[in-house]
């Protein structure tokens, strides 16, 4: 008898969890307008990503974007001919961040991601090949 009175009723707790896992589990609902936010959020886990957390990724990203873009203008050859390829990439460059800030960006994103790959399948080492052996001269 007295354990019963100090326990509390366990269905009640697993019924409002229950309720919760199954809350948590359902996706982010859309924005009603359709705003820029409407289907464009991101899942973590089973929860949706906070629209500050987005709005600081972006904030960053065109930061870092400028940073580079600056940086790789402040390199940029002298003397170069007007169909060097250095100088004609940093123009079409510098003229996307003038027409399409949020293009730029995407484009910097997908070209920095090809650069990783690159450079992670250059550090891979690559498998020694068998050289031939040289065959014996009849006499």
């Amino acid at each position: 008898a007295r354990q019963a009175a100090a326990s509390p009723p366990r269905s009640a707790p697993r019924a409002s969890l229950g309720e919760l896992a199954r809350a948590l589990s359902q996706p982010a609902p859309e924005t009603p307008d359709g705003g820029p936010d409407a289907g464009s959020s991101r899942v973590v886990g089973n929860r949706p990503e906070l629209k500050s957390v987005r709005h600081f990724r972006n904030t960053w990203s065109k930061l870092s974007v400028d940073k580079q873009l600056a940086k790789a203008l402040g390199r940029a050859p002298k003397n170069a001919g007007p169909i060097n390829s250095h100088s004609l990439v940093l123009r079409s460059l510098a003229l996307m961040r003038e027409l399409s800030p949020d293009y730029l960006n995407r484009f910097m994103c997908y070209a920095d991601a090809l650069l990783c790959l690159d450079q992670g399948d250059q550090a891979r080492p690559t498998p020694a090949k068998k050289m031939p052996r040289a065959k014996a001269v009849k006499k």
